[in-house]
């Protein structure tokens, strides 16, 4: 299958070099457009569908059903150009973006057909902790139950989830599954004045209430722990691509760090631009670019958001050259590797998280005043560590657990 798959013609033109360089146009215009992102609680309409021109949705999806398959590091590029902007709005991009991956991995070929059926625009936020109920039925499952922080369903077109199964009643494995927009009910409880930070990000809860699926839009949801064995994934199998492998928990903890990494960027260049531009308020009073003291932030913070960076991009560049390793020759790559490459990913959140606050608390009081860019920043970097994925004691606990011979729990 995977060689009659290899020999469609590649119906896409643009490189990686191409695609960061239409997010790096749009930064300007994202800039403008934040505040009023994260008041409506995701991005307009009208910047989805430019998102959409620029093919950013079609990223990580098969070249077979128009889609770019391009490499995890020019994804996390383009996230990062977009979060250097408005991290919100990035983080809701590349969530609804990137679980094209997970279809393409490890849902049946007829379902791939038709969740990438509209030019490979697969805009699909998930929401990977078992949760609701799914009950077996001939031919399908029943799905009834509530989905919280849905990132970027609001211009959405499916929902991947994954829920509790039971048949006749008694608990059986818990599956993954996908369901069109138009069969789920999104609430009005994310954006504006119901959170601090990360606005922006669409991260709605999404609510189903009997709905039936059919068996081919599910998939077991064994996906952070499943063993590779020789043959891999329907997605690897299909495609002939080791980016469907479907190595998961390395992806996740990339595609939360990213709109951070971006943000980290942006507060840097606002950090200069203040530098460079007022004075110090303590003695002798000078033009900041002159004081030993931010010249010496300054180069901490670059040093920081670069290091972030270089981490984030190398997580990336380590997971594909793992992949491919277990495509060419079926050199391992466990749950155990997983878990310990989502380590450095996150570590690059947790950096660029440490270099804004520290940009923040050196700028003085005007930092700190509605509008302030700096501000925004430092708000989404603030819910950024609510996450789950940002209580860093849980993950390294986690991944050291696993690294000395204990299963991996998280």
């Amino acid at each position: 299958m995977a060689n009659v798959i290899h020999e469609q013609a590649d119906r896409s033109t643009v490189t990686p070099k191409e695609i960061i360089a239409r997010a790096m146009a749009m930064r300007e215009e994202l800039s403008s457009e934040c505040e009023a992102n994260n008041a409506n609680g995701g991005c307009s309409r009208e910047r989805h569908e430019k998102f959409k021109q620029a093919g950013f949705y079609r990223m990580l999806a098969p070249k077979i059903y128009g889609g770019f398959e391009m490499d995890l590091e020019t994804f996390l590029s383009v996230v990062i150009e977009i979060g250097r902007a408005d991290p919100g709005t990035a983080w809701g991009m590349g969530l609804s973006a990137g679980h094209a991956l997970h279809l393409a991995a490890y849902f049946p070929e007829e379902a791939q057909r038709e969740g990438f059926a509209d030019q490979a625009d697969f805009i699909c936020p998930q929401r990977a902790l078992p949760s609701g109920r799914a009950e077996k039925v001939d031919g399908g499952y029943i799905l009834t139950g509530d989905w919280a922080y849905a990132s970027g369903v609001p211009h959405s077109n499916w929902f991947m989830g994954a829920a509790n199964a039971f048949d006749d009643n008694q608990p059986i494995a818990p599956i993954g599954f996908i369901i069109p927009r138009d069969q789920i009910e999104v609430l009005n409880d994310w954006g504006g004045d119901q959170v601090l930070g990360l606005q922006a990000t669409g991260s709605n809860t999404v609510r189903i209430s009997g709905k039936f699926i059919p068996d081919r839009w599910t998939s077991l949801f064994d996906w952070p722990r499943r063993d590779l064995s020789k043959d891999g994934t329907i997605g690897y199998q299909l495609h002939g691509n080791s980016l469907y492998l479907g190595r998961i928990m390395t992806y996740f903890g990339c595609e939360l760090a990213a709109p951070m990494v971006g943000a980290a960027k942006g507060a840097l260049d606002e950090y200069k631009r203040l530098i460079e531009s007022q004075k110090t308020h303590f003695p002798p009073p000078m033009p900041r670019a002159e004081s030993h003291f931010f010249q010496q932030w300054y180069g901490e913070a670059m040093g920081m958001v670069d290091a972030a960076e270089l981490l984030l991009l190398g997580t990336a560049r380590r997971y594909t050259a793992a992949c491919d390793a277990w495509a060419r020759d079926r050199t391992p790559f466990t749950c155990i590797d997983d878990a310990r490459m989502r380590q450095t990913a996150l570590m690059a959140g947790k950096i660029a998280c440490d270099a804004i606050q520290m940009m923040f608390t050196t700028s003085g009081t005007t930092a700190a005043r509605t509008g302030s860019r700096l501000l925004r920043f430092y708000k989404d970097a603030s819910t950024y560590r609510t996450h789950v994925t940002s209580q860093w004691q849980v993950m390294t606990h986690s991944a050291g657990k696993g690294a000395l011979g204990f299963d991996v729990t998280l």
